[in-house]
């Protein structure tokens, strides 16, 4: 799955194909994100940066691509 193309994985799910393995691909949103985020130079008011804002910024990314993932095989809105 991972960087094989949203075409081929499409293509390969509705080939019937049950299992992808998506951890690069998601794994390396989470990371790329956190370090644009930290590459930003943002601090608080103390000039620490929280843990918990940094690990935030991965989630959502990791989230985001998830979801695109969920559209890219089809299985968008469905229960």
């Amino acid at each position: 799955g991972s960087s094989a193309g949203d075409d081929q994985l499409a293509n390969a799910v509705k080939a019937g194909i049950a299992k992808i393995n998506l951890f690069s691909d998601l794994s390396s949103a989470g990371t790329n994100a956190v370090k644009d985020f930290l590459n930003q130079g943002k601090t608080t008011v103390l000039g620490f940066m929280p843990l918990s804002m940094v690990y935030a910024v991965g989630v959502e990314a990791y989230k985001k691509m998830f979801m695109h993932y969920i559209e890219v095989f089809g299985s968008a809105n469905r229960v």
